[in-house]
C-alpha cells in the first residue's frame, strides 16, 4: 500500500487513470479519483470535487474485510475460492475481528509475526481479535447477468463451480442463493439452467397463448424499432465498405444540417417530430457503432476514422477504440462520454466513433447509439442479436450488416437476408453445455476440494474436532497442506468417505433435476479423482494444499488446456523479437550488423 500512496503522491493522474468508478454517485463530477489509505490499508475512491469518499471496495481482501451488502464479480472469481481461505467470509462469515482492519479468520505470517488480512500493515496481536458470530452470512440473492455467456468449456467450469457456490452457502447458512439470470437467448433455457446450476427454472415473463402476447407485453407490427441493410461487398473488404457508408451518411447528416429544419421534415416526411426537434434527431444519429469480429478490423476503422475526423471530412469529431485490452477506467470514460455529450460540445472534443470487438455487444446500453455497423457475420445467431440491439435504444436504430463474401454463411445469409431477420428469434441456437462433461471433472475436481476443505472443514470446529481435542479450539488453515496432512493422519478413516460424498454434493450430483443414471456413472468418476487427489497431498512435500493438489485448482475457468510456453531460438531471433516486441530498440546496439540467419537460427 505504501509504494501505491508514493505513486499517488508522484504522478497526480494515476489516481485518475486507475479509478473503476469514475464519476461521483453523490455530486455527478467526473472527478473521481484512486485514494491509498496506509494506515486503514485501503484503495478507496475519493470525489475531488465534493471531497466524499465512496463507499466501493475494489480489491478482494477489502471485500473479506468488510464485507459489503453488495458484491459484483465475473464469474472467473469463483476460483479463487480454492485459492483463498477467507473466501469462506461470504458464505460461512468471519471468525474474529480485528480491532483495526476488520474481519479475519486465519493469520497470517510466521509463527511469533502473525497478524491479520492485512499482513504486515498491522500491529495487532491474534490475541487482540474479538470473536464474531455470524447470523445467515451467506448472499441470499445471486444475480447472472449474460446467462447465455455460460456454454461449451467456460460453462462447463462454471457449472461445477456453481454448485459448490450453493453447497458452502448450505453449508454456512443452512439455505441456497436464490439465483436471477438474465439472458439474451431464451432457446432451451430450461436446459441451460439444469445444466448450469442443478436447479429447476421459473421463466419470466412467461409465454402466453398468442405468439407476440404476453400478460406484460405485445408486439406492435406498426412500431419499427431497427432498420436493417445488409450488403455482401465484392471491390472492397467488410471494413471498407463500412468505412465507405459511415462516410457517406455523415455527409448526409451533414448537408441536412445545413437546411431550413422545416425543409428537413418536409424532405424526410417527419410526422411526429416539429422543425425545433430537427437538430436533436440529426445528433442522435450522429455517433457511429462499429462491431467487429477481428481486432485488426477495429483497429483498422479506428485509425481512419481518427484521420477523417482530424481532416474535419465531412465535420470534425474523435474516434475510440474499445477491445479486451482496454482499461477499464478508459472505457468508462468512453461511456460517460457518450451519456453526457450533447449538441455544445466542442467539435475537437466530439465522439464521433466508437470502434470495438465482443466488448462493445455488452453493457453498452446507450441512448445515442443509433448507427451501427456490423463488420462480418458473428460466430452464432445469438451473438448477432446481442450485438445489433445496442442500436435503437431510444430512436429507430439504422443497422448496417456488411458480410463477407469468401464465407459460404455469410453468403447465406445474404441471400435470405429478410427472412433471416424476419425468424431470427427461432433461429437462435440452444447453449451448448453439458455438466456431465468427461473430462470436465479432471480440471474442477482439484478446486472443488481445495474450495471444500478451505472454505467449509476448515471452519467446521465439530469435523476438526474428530482429529482430537485439540483440534477444535478454533479454524485450521488448510491451505497450509501440512496441517491437513497432520489432521487427516489423527481422523479417522471414514473422514475419506465423508469428503468423497461432500465432493459430490457440490458437483450437483444429488440434485433430482439431473439425470440420476448419468450422475451414477460420473460419480464413480470423480470419487477415483478424489482418492487420486488425497493421496497426492498425502504424500506431498509441497508446503501448500494447493500446489500438493496433482493437477492443480485451476486460477481461471478459461485455463481449459495445458501452458506452453513461447519464445525464439538463437540470438539474432531473440534481438528480432524484442524489437517487434518493444522490449528493445534497434538503436540498442547501434555497431551491430544484421546478419541473415541461418537454419538453425530460426524462431520457433
Amino acid at each position: 500500500m505504501r509504494p501505491l500512496a508514493a505513486l499517488a503522491r508522484r504522478d497526480p493522474s494515476w489516481g485518475r487513470d486507475h479509478t473503476v468508478v469514475p464519476t461521483c454517485p453523490y455530486c455527478d463530477a467526473p472527478d473521481v479519483h484512486l485514494s491509498p489509505d496506509v494506515d486503514q490499508v485501503r484503495l478507496g475512491h475519493r470525489c475531488h470535487a465534493c471531497q466524499r469518499q465512496l463507499p466501493v471496495m475494489i480489491s478482494d481482501d477489502e471485500v473479506y474485510r468488510y464485507l459489503p451488502a453488495v458484491v459484483v464479480a465475473t464469474v472467473d472469481k469463483l476460483a479463487a475460492v480454492a485459492w483463498n481461505p477467507h473466501f469462506s467470509h461470504l458464505t460461512h462469515g468471519a471468525a474474529y475481528a480485528c480491532p483495526d482492519h476488520g474481519f479475519v479468520t486465519f493469520t497470517h505470517g510466521a509463527p511469533g509475526r502473525q497478524r491479520c488480512i492485512a499482513r504486515a500493515y498491522c500491529t495487532r496481536d491474534p490475541r487482540e481479535w474479538t470473536r464474531v458470530e455470524p447470523y445467515d452470512p451467506a448472499p441470499a440473492l445471486m444475480v447472472q447477468d449474460e446467462l447465455h455467456l455460460l456454454a461449451e468449456e467456460l460453462g462447463t467450469f462454471a457449472a461445477h463451480y456453481e454448485t459448490l457456490w450453493q453447497y458452502l452457502c448450505a453449508r454456512g447458512s443452512s439455505l441456497h442463493s436464490k439465483v436471477v439470470a438474465a439472458t439474451a437467448t431464451i432457446s432451451d433455457y430450461d436446459n441451460q439452467v439444469r445444466q448450469l446450476y442443478a436447479l429447476r427454472p421459473r421463466r419470466f415473463p412467461s409465454e402466453g397463448y398468442l405468439d407476440g402476447v404476453t400478460f406484460y407485453a405485445r408486439r406492435d407490427a406498426n412500431l419499427t424499432r431497427r432498420l436493417f441493410v445488409g450488403a455482401l461487398p465484392s471491390q472492397v473488404s467488410t471494413s471498407g465498405f463500412a468505412l465507405l457508408a459511415a462516410a457517406t451518411l455523415r455527409e448526409e447528416l451533414a448537408r441536412l444540417a445545413a437546411l431550413d429544419p422545416a425543409e428537413v421534415v418536409r424532405t424526410l416526411g417527419l410526422r411526429a417530430t416539429a422543425p425545433d426537434e430537427v437538430a436533436d434527431l440529426l445528433f442522435a444519429y450522429d455517433l457511429q457503432l462499429y462491431y467487429a469480429n477481428k481486432k485488426t478490423d477495429a483497429d483498422r476503422v479506428h485509425a481512419e476514422s481518427s484521420s477523417a475526423g482530424a481532416a474535419g471530412d465531412p465535420t470534425y469529431f474523435r474516434s475510440e477504440c474499445l477491445n479486451g485490452q482496454t482499461p477499464l477506467a478508459r472505457i468508462a470514460e468512453t461511456i460517460r462520454r457518450i451519456e453526457h455529450e450533447s449538441r455544445a460540445t466542442p467539435a475537437a472534443e466530439h465522439l464521433g466513433v466508437v470502434a470495438g470487438t465482443s466488448l462493445v455487444s455488452h453493457g453498452i446500453d446507450l441512448d445515442r447509439l443509433n448507427v451501427q455497423f456490423i463488420l462480418g457475420m458473428p460466430p452464432t445467431i445469438a451473438y448477432y442479436v446481442q450485438a445489433t440491439s445496442r442500436a435503437g435504444r431510444a430512436n429507430v436504430g439504422l443497422v448496417f450488416t456488411a458480410l463477407g463474401r469468401s464465407y459460404a454463411r455469410d453468403r447465406s445469409v445474404f441471400q435470405f437476408f429478410e427472412p433471416t431477420h424476419e425468424y431470427v428469434n427461432a433461429l437462435v441456437e440452444p447453449v451448448a453445455l453439458n455438466r456431465f462433461s468427461v473430462h470436465g471433472p479432471r480440471k474442477t475436481a482439484p478446486g472443488l476440494l481445495a474450495g471444500i476443505l478451505l472454505c467449509d472443514w476448515s471452519r467446521d470446529l465439530a469435523r476438526l474436532a474428530l482429529a482430537g481435542g485439540r483440534w477444535a479450539a478454533r479454524p485450521v488453515n488448510f491451505a497450509s497442506a501440512r496441517e491437513f496432512q497432520r489432521w487427516l493422519q489423527s481422523a479417522p478413516a471414514a473422514v475419506e468417505d465423508e469428503l468423497r460424498d461432500a465432493v459430490g454434493d457440490a458437483f450437483g450430483l444429488g440434485a433430482s433435476q439431473l439425470d440420476p443414471v448419468v450422475a451414477r456413472q460420473f460419480a464413480d468418476t470423480v470419487n477415483k479423482l478424489v482418492d487420486q487427489l488425497v493421496a497426492s497431498v498425502r504424500r506431498s512435500p509441497e508446503p501448500a494444499l494447493q500446489r500438493a493438489l496433482r493437477p492443480r485448482p485451476p486460477t481461471s475457468f478459461r485455463d481449459i488446456d495445458a501452458a506452453v510456453e513461447f519464445g525464439v531460438v538463437g540470438q539474432h531471433s531473440r534481438s528480432l523479437f524484442g524489437v517487434l516486441s518493444g522490449a528493445r530498440s534497434p538503436r540498442d546496439d547501434p555497431d551491430r550488423e544484421v546478419e541473415p540467419a541461418d537454419e538453425g537460427d530460426m524462431g520457433a
